[in-house]
């Protein structure tokens, strides 16, 4: 594949994706507007109450605190304040304290200011506030319907039966406005939705429920029965407990820096030592240089198609480049004979499995790739080699990688066959689904070929041929390896020498406390 094609394949998924993203908050947004203006129009309790609740949020989202910079998640107590507004005002009040809070943090991020900001993944400055906005709003009224519609009365208060409704329209609030947020940054950067529930939110969801619970309740209590004083001494210990959190993750974020950074190198290391490893592999036979990087580019795209999660793509994209490391153990004859093999030859090459698997295995960082190297031959009726395994005994990344590594073959030149047009591998891959293929995976593999069209499946051994036919050396080494396992071993052992480096380096640079 050209670099231009894999270049316009890949702005086409980004401005696929930025318009998911813009489609998504423009709708938001319009809600959010929507709502925010009718609670304006409609609302008719008390102003004095209202501009102090407001006055409590502005204050509370000054000592929110970031969480996460990747998705910009951030804790504040500003629900405190919506939710007191509701229990006292009803519905509208609450969306229009909710407004006030968000209107801070507006003033309080950089976005405001910094209108050039770009990003192909994010929406701009200005439809990101609003959208920003709008996850309050919306959370609010939802959570000021919900209280209403449990039986809540706006400033009632001394009701045995006020505490469950106070935890419904909490988690309303909270439930919505979470939601919301997650969607869009599932849009943004691909990651499984309960990936980022899990990573971003899971821990402090019952941390922030119960300070909505008992600040929110406790706010509308203490203002019915004391007034705007006992409101600012009752927020005192309320803004301390949010401003000490703010320090504190302020000075612990350098630390996180350091680790990410950690984390990113090591990231870095493993990646280029699995691309050495899959182009060592390759250039041990001239028909098939360039078949690991096809082979794990067509196996994550076929993990995405089936739902798989971020971490699982990204494991089968990294097992498709080391999945024939194995060939390395295999005779020079074997690997370079053009000719059909005898059912000796045969049987020795099989072992490239068992023996890849052996040599991942040797490596702690990759042990969850070592199904994937060894059982990518595996057949689904049990038929395959090197254990036999049937059906779903087989890993679903292997069971992936067969159909991958099958495809990548049919599509290839090799001295036994010539290629195969995509029409035909198809038919192939259909053909064999249930004996030799999971169906599951080749109807995935089905819809990929149906997004993706002709340009994703490339021939990779004609791609070699021609840079070999333009410099001269395609006759030179007609029938011979590319290079020499001798060269591989050095190679091989230089690169293991090399990462085990960055990855001492990368060590040393976690924080100690």
């Amino acid at each position: 594949m050209s670099t231009a094609t894999m270049i316009s394949g890949t702005l086409h998924r980004e401005r696929r994706r930025n318009y998911w993203v813009r489609y998504y908050t423009t709708i938001v947004s319009l809600l959010g507007f929507f709502i925010a203006v009718n609670a304006l129009l409609r609302y008719d309790s008390s102003w004095t109450t209202l501009a102090i609740l407001a006055g409590a949020a502005i204050i509370s989202e000054l000592t929110s605190v970031c969480l996460f910079r990747a998705s910009h998640s951030s804790v504040s107590i500003v629900t405190v304040a919506t939710i007191a507004a509701i229990v006292l005002l009803g519905p509208w009040g609450g969306v229009l304290v909710a407004v006030a809070g968000a209107l801070m943090t507006i003033l309080t991020t950089s976005e405001w200011f910094n209108r050039s900001l770009q990003s192909p993944t994010r929406a701009k400055w200005w439809r990101r506030i609003a959208f920003n906005m709008s996850l309050r709003v919306v959370g609010a009224a939802f959570a000021g319907s919900v209280f209403m519609w449990v039986g809540g009365t706006p400033g009632t208060i001394d009701s045995v039966w006020v505490l469950p409704i106070v935890i419904l329209t909490v988690l309303a609030d909270e439930m919505v406005s979470t939601f919301l947020l997650i969607g869009v940054i599932h849009l943004q950067t691909g990651r499984a939705v309960l990936d980022i529930w899990r990573q971003d939110w899971q821990w402090t969801y019952p941390i922030t429920v119960a300070s909505g619970v008992i600040g929110g309740g406790g706010i509308a209590l203490i203002y019915e029965m004391a007034g705007s004083v006992g409101l600012g001494i009752f927020m005192l210990p309320i803004l301390a407990t949010g401003y000490a959190l703010r320090l504190y993750m302020a000075h612990t974020r350098s630390y996180v820096d350091q680790l990410e950074v950690a984390n990113h190198k090591l990231e870095e290391a493993n990646l280029g030592l699995l691309q050495t490893l899959a182009a060592v592999v390759d250039a041990y036979d001239i028909y098939t240089f360039g078949h690991s990087a096809q082979v794990a580019r067509y196996a994550a795209a076929i993990a995405k198609e089936m739902g798989l999660s971020q971490e699982e793509q990204t494991q089968i994209y990294r097992g498709g480049l080391i999945h024939d490391v194995g060939k390395v153990g295999v005779t020079d004859a074997i690997i370079g004979k053009k000719g059909r093999l005898t059912d000796e030859e045969y049987a020795a090459l099989k072992l490239h499995t068992v023996i890849g698997a052996d040599i991942v295995s040797q490596m702690p960082q990759f042990q969850e790739l070592v199904p994937l190297v060894r059982n990518h031959h595996e057949r689904w009726d049990g038929y395959g080699y090197p254990d036999g395994l049937k059906g779903e005994e087989n890993a679903l990344g292997a069971r992936i990688m067969c159909v991958a590594d099958s495809v990548e073959a049919m599509l290839s030149d090799r001295p036994y066959q010539a290629t195969r047009t995509l029409a035909a591998v198809v038919e192939e891959v259909v053909r064999c689904s249930g004996a030799q293929f999971d169906p599951e995976v080749v109807t995935a593999f089905l819809r990929v070929v149906k997004q993706q069209g002709d340009e994703f499946f490339v021939n990779s051994a004609s791609a070699v041929a021609r840079d070999l036919a333009a410099t001269g050396a395609l006759n030179t080494l007609d029938g011979l390896c590319y290079v020499k396992k001798s060269m591989i071993a050095q190679h091989l052992q230089a690169t293991v020498a090399n990462a085990t480096c960055r990855s001492a380096a990368a060590n040393s640079l976690r924080p100690t406390q």
